[in-house]
């Protein structure tokens, strides 16, 4: 969790207690705001003994807040996950941490929540994203995306894109589109595209699809080329489906193995 776990507030707390802030509406009675924070807030907080009972518990509201802010809620099974994404009060950040495969079905009942989907071990758990929602995939991270869900992935994700759902993928991650789903890839994603899903890549990105790609069946709707830098593997059937803006980045294969054992593809 180094994503998370390096993001500190206690900077931000400290630099706030030093102003000794003031909030007119805190009241002693109020002082269970002080039980709910960290121990190390706490700490902070329990330096400034100088500061008046009222100050001290509009300023564990403000730290409160920034801890909330910077350690957002982690979920590892499907009762948490359908906790709190049914909370109107939860924070706006949920990370999930799967231990077990996780669905979400539903959207959050609190507006602009954020959802990270962080690392899923062990192999071969996945967070189906059910929902007209959008997730963020991050790590080794592994999603499948249905109906209309939006998914960005990164770093070493893997995403599973069916019906028309959208994905959106940079550094090195895998996409496995298939349906009708779209996917826009950058960095060095590489896209295996099947059935009717419509794939564009920039940068150094690479797709395969047809036959050449292990597929068996129609083939993707469109392939789009940007740049030349990208990769795009095809086989005489699939060639018609690629728009690309430079010739020279379509390689045209003879057999599905040949890809493999040219190790272009792993």
């Amino acid at each position: 969790m180094k994503h998370w776990a390096g993001r500190t507030v206690l900077v931000a707390v400290a630099a706030v207690a030093s102003m000794g802030l003031t909030a007119p509406g805190a009241h002693a009675g109020e002082n269970s705001t002080l039980d709910a924070l960290p121990p190390e807030i706490l700490d902070i907080i329990g330096d400034r003994a100088d500061v008046s009972l009222n100050d001290r518990v509009a300023l564990a509201g403000t730290c409160k807040d920034l801890h909330a802010q910077f350690y957002p809620t982690q979920v590892h099974t499907q009762t948490e996950l359908d906790t709190v994404l049914a909370d109107p009060d939860a924070p706006t950040d949920i990370v999930v941490l799967a231990q077990e495969d996780l669905t979400i079905a539903t959207p959050p009942a609190k507006a602009r929540t954020r959802i990270f989907v962080y690392d899923t071990q062990p192999y071969p758990l996945r967070v189906a994203v059910e929902a007209d929602v959008h997730v963020t995939a991050l790590g080794t991270a592994r999603v499948s995306a249905h109906n209309t869900a939006q998914v960005t992935v990164s770093d070493h994700a893997t995403a599973w894109a069916f019906d028309t759902a959208q994905v959106t993928a940079s550094g090195a991650a895998r996409v496995y589109a298939w349906g009708s789903s779209e996917v826009d890839a950058a960095g060095n994603a590489r896209v295996n595209a099947y059935e009717t899903a419509q794939v564009t890549v920039s940068d150094h990105a690479q797709v395969v699809t047809g036959p050449a790609g292990m597929q068996q069946g129609p083939s993707c709707k469109k392939i789009i080329g940007r740049g030349s830098s990208v990769r795009i593997w095809v086989d005489d059937t699939t060639r018609n489906l690629v728009e690309a803006e430079d010739p020279a980045t379509i390689t045209i294969l003879t057999s599905s193995n040949e890809l493999y054992l040219k190790g272009k593809w792993s």
